[in-house]
């Protein structure tokens, strides 16, 4: 047998990471013959980018399915793991050897803003409303957001849609119980 264990690292248990988050990766093992882990936090290498920081933590790490736990996310980039060689022993003596490069989550805290946003309505002039009007609030912001903003008008939700990259429309048509006069905005 020269048939080498291999080391595979699955994917980031989360896309996206912020301040305090923990993400994990599992460290699986290919072997036909039974083999002996060590996989210990000195085995692994903590792949970053950016401020992007965190600490690595090895759970089973003496078993076929181990768990690398990066916590106390904190900056801004990307992180990783890589997975140096010898932490895996077949019956014949063939050690493993280093892994690639996982894949990455992004680890965002830096909130976003709003770098462009104008209102205006179907009413004339535009910058008023009534009853039947359509208003229309155009939002960029400075970065993609993870999900689609809450925005309200005259106090209902309005009815939002990413148009692309970090652009928002959202509409709301005024009824005839927001206000008895046009609005001004």
């Amino acid at each position: 047998d020269n048939t080498l264990p291999v080391v595979n690292i699955s994917a980031a248990s989360l896309p996206y990471a912020k301040n305090g988050t923990s993400v994990t990766y599992t460290v699986t093992y290919t072997e036909t013959n039974p083999s002996t882990y060590d996989l210990k936090v000195s085995d692994i290498t903590l792949n970053t980018t950016g401020t992007a920081s965190g600490t690595v933590g090895v759970a089973n790490g003496g078993t076929s399915s181990a768990t690398v736990t990066i916590s106390g996310v904190t900056g801004d980039g990307t992180l990783g793991i890589t997975i140096g060689a010898g932490v895996a022993t077949d019956l014949a003596g063939n050690t493993s050897a280093g892994t690639g490069a996982s894949g990455t989550f992004v680890v965002d805290n830096t909130l976003p803003t709003l770098t462009s946003v104008s209102i205006s309505s179907d009413y004339s002039p535009t910058n008023l409303a009534m009853s039947g009007s359509n208003i229309t609030l155009s939002l960029t912001a400075s970065e993609a957001l993870g999900a689609l903003p809450t925005v309200t008008i005259a106090t209902k939700t309005a009815s939002v849609v990413h148009v692309s990259g970090n652009s928002y429309t959202a509409t709301y048509t005024m009824t005839s119980g927001d206000h008895g006069d046009p609005i001004a905005f």
